[in-house]
C-alpha cells in the first residue's frame, strides 16, 4: 500500500511540475515543502515580530528553476502582509511598522498589546 501511495505522489508531482525530458527540451528541477503546526510559532518579517499561539499555522513553498512561490495560513485562512498591512483571510489588521510585536491567538490579533480584532471564522 505504501508503494502505491508513493507512486501516486511521484506521478502527481510529475504531472504538476513536469517530468524531466517531457516537452520543452530541458529538465525542470523543483522542490516543495509543507509545514503544519499547532505549536507556538515565532516569525519575523520586515522587522515585525509575529507570535502565533493556539492557532494552526501552515506554510507551503514551491521552488522551480525560475521562481519560488510561498504561502501561509493561520487557522485555515491566508496570512500575509499587503505592504505594511497585516491580512488574515479577508480581514485587515492595520498597518505595522518595524519593531511592532504581533500576537495571533484564538482570541484574535493584538499589536503591541492593543486588540486589532478577531480572527475570521
Amino acid at each position: 500500500m505504501r508503494t502505491r501511495i508513493a507512486l501516486v505522489v511521484v506521478a502527481l508531482g510529475a504531472f504538476l511540475f513536469g517530468a524531466p525530458g517531457c516537452g520543452g527540451g530541458g529538465s525542470t528541477n523543483y522542490s516543495s515543502s509543507v509545514s503544519i503546526s499547532n505549536d507556538p510559532m515565532a516569525l519575523e518579517s520586515r522587522g515585525v515580530k509575529v507570535q502565533i499561539e493556539g492557532v494552526t499555522y501552515s506554510s507551503t513553498s514551491v521552488t522551480t528553476n525560475t521562481s519560488t512561490t510561498q504561502s501561509a495560513t493561520v487557522g485555515g485562512h491566508e496570512f500575509h502582509f499587503d505592504g505594511a498591512t497585516l491580512r488574515i483571510g479577508d480581514r485587515e489588521y492595520g498597518s505595522l511598522i518595524e519593531g511592532d510585536d504581533v500576537r495571533i491567538t484564538p482570541d484574535g490579533v493584538t499589536v503591541n498589546g492593543e486588540s486589532r480584532g478577531s480572527l475570521p471564522e
